[in-house]
């Protein structure tokens, strides 16, 4: 029996639950009223504006419900589960 047996099945089952759970920018967003997830959303689509400026700028607003900077980029990048359940 090698280390390896079941490997595929497990990163299968690992990558199946990322998808479902969700973009965690995306939830936030969901979680603001009209006007807050719009100035919000002209931020992500600057690319000027890095998504670390973007992060230390939501975490003071938004506090443990801040997405990372890593996942603030992935949803501008648009290779984040927003992007998995449209296509």
């Amino acid at each position: 029996m090698s280390k390896f047996d079941g490997f595929t099945r497990d990163v299968e089952n690992v990558n199946r639950r990322w998808q479902n759970r969700g973009c965690s920018v995306g939830a936030m967003l969901a979680a603001l009223d009209a006007e807050d997830r719009a100035e919000v959303q002209s931020a992500l689509d600057r690319r000027e504006l890095t998504s670390v400026a973007i992060y230390n700028a939501l975490l003071p607003r938004v506090g443990s419900a801040c997405p990372s900077s890593y996942t603030i980029n992935r949803h501008r990048n648009q290779s984040c589960t927003c992007e998995v359940e449209t296509k």
